[in-house]
Formats: C-alpha cells, sequence, structure tokens
C-alpha cells in the first residue's frame, strides 16, 4: 500500500542519512579530527543510528580531547553491553575497559579505576598499561606494595616509562631502598 511504501522511503531516507554522517564520523576519526568525530557522531545519533561503533568512535575521541567523563560515558556503554561475536571484538571491548580506566584515573578517582583494570588484568594479563595505571592508583592511594608488584609487572611486559620509575623510585626510597630507588631515577632520566 502507499502509506506501508512512503513509510519504507522515510525509513530508508533517516537511514542513508545516518549513515553518511556514520561514515564522515569514522574518516573524522581516522584524520585525528576528533571534534569534527563528535559532531558527526552526534548528527549520526540524532538521526537515528544505533551502532555500537559510533558511541565507541565518539568515546575515543572524547578520550583523545581528555573529555573524561564523556568517554566514561560512550566507552562504558560499549563494555558493559554482552556483545562478544569474535576474538577481535573481545580485544576490542578490552581495550576500551583500559580506556574506561584511565578515564576514571585521570579524574582522580583511583577506587574506581583499579576496579575496572583489575577487569582488564584479567581479561588480559599481558596488558603492561593497566598493569602501570594500576600500580600508579595504588600508589595514589597510599598502598606502596600493591603498587610495587604492579610496577615489576608492568616492567617484565615492557613498559619502561618515566612514569613507572618515577613512581617507583619514590617508593623505593620512602622505603629507605636508596640503591633500587637511585637505578629507578637513573632508569628515569635515561628515557628523559
Amino acid at each position: 500500500s502507499k502509506i506501508v511504501s512512503y513509510e519504507l522511503k522515510s525509513y530508508l531516507c533517516i537511514m542513508k542519512k545516518w549513515e553518511q554522517y556514520f561514515e564522515d564520523a569514522g574518516e573524522a576519526f581516522e584524520e585525528e579530527k576528533f571534534k569534527e568525530c563528535i559532531k558527526f557522531a552526534n548528527k549520526a545519533i540524532t538521526a537515528g543510528c544505533e551502532l555500537n561503533m559510533v558511541y565507541v568512535i565518539r568515546g575515543m575521541s572524547y578520550h583523545a580531547l581528555k573529555k573524561w567523563k564523556l568517554a566514561i560515558h560512550d566507552l562504558g556503554r560499549i563494555v558493559a553491553r554482552d556483545i562478544i561475536d569474535t576474538e577481535e571484538l573481545i580485544d576490542v571491548k578490552v581495550d576500551l575497559n583500559c580506556m574506561v580506566g584511565i578515564c576514571y584515573y585521570e579524574l582522580n578517582l583511583f577506587g574506581k579505576a583499579i576496579k575496572i583494570f583489575n577487569l582488564t588484568i584479567k581479561a588480559d594479563p599481558e596488558n603492561a598499561e593497566a598493569w602501570l595505571k594500576r600500580g600508579i592508583c595504588y600508589a595514589n592511594l597510599n598502598y606502596p606494595k600493591h603498587a610495587l608488584r604492579d610496577f615489576n609487572q608492568a616492567e617484565k611486559l615492557e613498559n619502561r616509562s618515566i612514569e613507572l620509575y618515577g613512581m617507583r623510585g619514590d617508593i623505593e626510597m620512602e622505603k629507605k631502598n636508596f640503591d633500587k630507588g637511585w637505578q629507578d631515577y637513573m632508569m628515569c632520566a635515561e628515557l628523559f
């Protein structure tokens, strides 16, 4: 009938519109034009796009722009969904989960960050960044033993960073382990 035909045409027109916005958002993201990506992602969502990927690229854009709460909102909604189809998607969810942890860390919400990093490490014990950031959270909450354990694990996983050696050096110095602390400070200086 004419009504069904009109509704179908209307639906297809709307779908084409959000598909174009989504495509534009993806291109802007690839070009690292994060503000533009967010603008197109918002238009796609407003036009009816419900693809998970639109929230991923918008959330990652917020993350790149250091808009931590907005990143948590978008990335957290994807991580919380139970959509595990392939190994690749599992890896993506683990990475997004780690990004959510980093957002909480950047907001100084260390307890929440630790909980997220725990999930990340459980899913991917080789995720050096999660070990490092969780160690920093523990250090900020004054749990030096936990922090040292995580820093040592991050180092084993090849995460050699100024953050790791600087913070671990501070903890070792506070514990009066001057040789270890000095070694870490020297590594920190080498990386600088």
